[in-house]
């Protein structure tokens, strides 16, 4: 598998304080890579600079070779990487089907091929008997989807999740697991922010762990479990001794 993503020294600052610290990580083509931390870790602010909706102060951000520090978000998009939010962003006013319909229409200004690929996408996953519903009337479980579909639907090489499980029940969550290891399956990439240690540990290739700004570690699961360092800054030993004695 090829580098798709690479971070290099990526520094963020907001005024005082340093939401991220020279932070460094790749992810190749069709990996999933979990960035985990615990909250303040610098987590989705790292997601906003690679997407483009912050100004990196210091690093670079590089996209299948190319250099795309600080281009504006609808540029990041186009280049192949979509997001969801860490909180839900859905047009209230608008269908499912339109709703999804707005990623496709980053690669086409054809409506019917827009539309064609917006239903494509929610019978991907699982959304296309709601396709006629208001976004307003939805369950946050399903506007989450119509968020992942959203993004699905301009054709990224890159997927970043912000969160996408969370105030998830049990099936929900299995639900949501499921479509994220269907999305892998198709080649996709995926940088995933997760809080649910059981779900992220499992479909992650890699771990990445963010603590106060900083990378502590980027390693496989299992290393990532045992390494000192990231039980004291985020896991617990509780977690740990768990995830041993399985």
């Amino acid at each position: 598998m090829g580098e798709i993503l690479k971070v290099d020294n990526l520094t963020k600052r907001f005024d005082g304080l340093l939401a991220n610290d020279r932070i460094s990580l790749t992810v190749s083509e069709g990996e999933v890579v979990g960035l985990i931390g615990p909250n303040g870790a610098g987590k989705t602010t790292l997601f906003n600079c690679i997407a483009g909706y912050h100004s990196v102060n210091q690093g670079n951000v590089f996209f299948k070779g190319k250099n795309i520090t600080n281009l504006a978000p609808e540029r990041v998009c186009r280049e192949g990487i979509a997001r969801t939010f860490q909180l839900v962003k859905v047009f209230n006013e608008m269908t499912v089907l339109e709703n999804v319909m707005t990623g496709a229409f980053l690669r086409t200004r054809n409506r019917r091929r827009a539309e064609d690929k917006a239903l494509e996408v929610l019978e991907f996953i699982g959304l296309y008997d709601k396709r006629t519903l208001w976004a307003e009337t939805l369950t946050l479980p399903d506007k989450k989807m119509v968020e992942v579909a959203r993004a699905l639907a301009s054709e990224p090489t890159l997927l970043l999740l912000d969160e996408a499980l969370a105030g998830l029940s049990g099936a929900e969550v299995n639900q949501a697991v499921e479509l994220i290891s269907k999305v892998a399956k198709k080649g996709m990439a995926l940088l995933v922010v997760e809080h649910v240690m059981e779900v992220v540990m499992p479909i992650s290739d890699k771990v990445v762990v963010l603590d106060h700004g900083a990378k502590v570690a980027e390693d496989k699961p299992e290393a990532v479990t045992n390494d000192p360092r990231v039980i004291e800054a985020y896991l617990g030993m509780k977690y740990a001794a768990k995830h041993r004695t399985n």
